[in-house]
């Protein structure tokens, strides 16, 4: 949430692009912003508002992604935060077009990738693969510059290099931090601006 706080103004309307069960949207609304969770699937959205009930959180609703939403939702968020969607999306330049056109000018995109150069990402596909059904429908997994060509392309402008983070290492409070590095953290956030 630092990343939303350095980029974005307390109060400020964000979605949480494929929310899942909505720990980050919870997240932004206690941040003080007003979060919307957009998913997909109907079950998540229903997971989602089942916890958010039960913890009170206000400043937050979920909608369901449809062309209707998309169509409504144009040009009305200050920021998108989208964590582990795109490197699942099949056509990655059209999601980070659509995810464009629900900004305000000069809007701030807060995007996780799926880290190539991770080395603990490389060992877990090796080692876990077949037992792991995400790793075969990842289809974007991307180097930073593969990263920055894709936001380019789509209309954004970088606003910070990215912070790697999520590896088994994670579980070690003393080595928490080996997840930072590039060739460690199975995934990059990058901060961007709608031109």
């Amino acid at each position: 949430m630092a990343e939303a706080r350095r980029y974005v103004r307390s109060g400020a309307r964000i979605v949480d692009y494929g929310c899942g069960p909505g720990r980050i949207t919870r997240m932004l609304a206690r941040c003080g912003f007003v979060a919307q969770g957009a998913d997909i699937s109907e079950g998540m959205l229903d997971a989602a508002r089942r916890v958010s009930q039960r913890s009170a959180v206000s400043a937050i609703s979920y909608t369901l992604i449809t062309d209707a939403w998309l169509e409504q939702a144009h040009g009305s968020f200050d920021c998108v935060v989208c964590s582990s969607v795109i490197e699942f999306s099949p056509d990655a330049h059209e999601f980070l077009e659509r995810i464009n056109s629900l900004l305000v000018p000069g809007g701030i995109l807060l995007l996780s990738f799926a880290n190539r150069r991770s080395m603990w990402r490389r060992y877990a596909k090796f080692r876990y693969g077949t037992g792991e059904p995400h790793f075969a429908i990842q289809r974007n997994v991307w180097t930073v510059g593969q990263c920055r060509a894709a936001l380019a392309r789509a209309g954004f402008k970088l606003l910070s290099t990215p912070r790697y983070f999520e590896s088994v290492f994670d579980l070690e409070p003393g080595l928490r931090w080996l997840s930072s590095l590039q060739f460690i953290g199975t995934l990059g956030l990058i901060s961007a601006k709608k031109h």
